[in-house]
């Protein structure tokens, strides 16, 4: 027995209607590109060409299917998003009650008026922020190659205080050499003879 189907859905603009229904829905899905819905829109499009000639009938049952669908499935996501946000956001507050609440004092009236810095609790947090970063072992890495550092430095300065009598030797025995000009004025002869010795082998 074949059901009758309406006089309304055989009527060209209801057609026409429905068809730009189906346009706007398709472009919103490029324009999204949701490729996936797409997908869905064109396969339940061609299946329904199986039960019925009327492409009104067909573009409907296309349209409202997917619509369904997705929009079942985007607000399940809705849901989810906002339950990572309660988290978030009772996480953050969590965080928040552990960090110590530094007020400001006044020393002297000289002192400008304003924020004060605490500065204990903000090399404290800076600390925590680094061990989170690094994690515990980075922490006692970095501390250890920092003592290593400074190992050297102390080393490389005992050096230097070592070199100390060294250089001041050196120091007094450059003031106590004679000046350039008197070397060169000994030199001089030297450099006669040797002009000599030069002219007597041609």
């Amino acid at each position: 027995m074949k059901m009758k189907t309406p006089n309304f859905l055989k009527n060209k603009i209801v057609l026409y209607v429905v068809l730009v229904l189906a346009i706007t829905n398709i472009l919103g899905f490029l324009n999204n590109k949701d490729f996936e819905s797409l997908t869905f829109f064109i396969v339940i499009g061609l299946l329904s060409t199986y039960f019925s000639k009327n492409m009104t009938i067909n573009l409907l049952i296309a349209i409202i299917a997917t619509n369904v669908v997705f929009a079942s499935k985007s607000v399940y996501e809705g849901m989810k998003g906002r339950k990572k946000r309660k988290r978030k956001k009772s996480k953050e507050k969590y965080t928040q009650r552990n960090i110590p609440k530094s007020k400001p004092k006044n020393v002297g009236r000289d002192e400008r008026i304003g924020e004060r810095v605490d500065y204990a609790a903000t090399v404290e947090q800076a600390y925590d922020n680094l061990s989170e970063m690094l994690g515990k072992d980075g922490v006692r890495g970095l501390t250890s190659e920092t003592k290593k550092l400074v190992d050297q430095q102390k080393e490389l300065m005992g050096n230097l205080k070592d070199m100390g009598p060294l250089i001041k030797t050196a120091q007094s025995a450059i003031k106590s050499m004679p000046q350039l000009g008197e070397i060169q004025k000994m030199m001089a002869p030297l450099q006669g003879t040797l002009a000599k010795l030069k002219g007597g082998k041609k």
